[in-house]
């Protein structure tokens, strides 16, 4: 398959593959002061998990369940 793009690029068949120009990033976002008051949050570990659901509620003021939020 390497064999056939490449064949394909060099006739001018096809463009080079290359990005589409986006670029983008996930992540979270933990502000200062709270990793300061609590550096488990400023990880991913510190972010996930059941055992860390009720910390993270109390943090953040979030509800833990759906039916909070209705």
């Amino acid at each position: 398959q390497q064999k056939t793009w490449t064949e394909a690029h060099r006739s001018g068949y096809i463009e080079a593959p290359e990005g589409n120009g986006m670029v983008s990033k996930f992540s979270w976002y933990v502000p200062n002061f709270v990793a300061k008051n609590d550096s488990s949050l400023s990880t991913y570990h510190g972010l996930q998990g059941e055992e860390n659901r009720e910390k993270l509620a109390k943090t953040f003021k979030t509800p833990t369940t759906w039916d909070e939020y209705c």
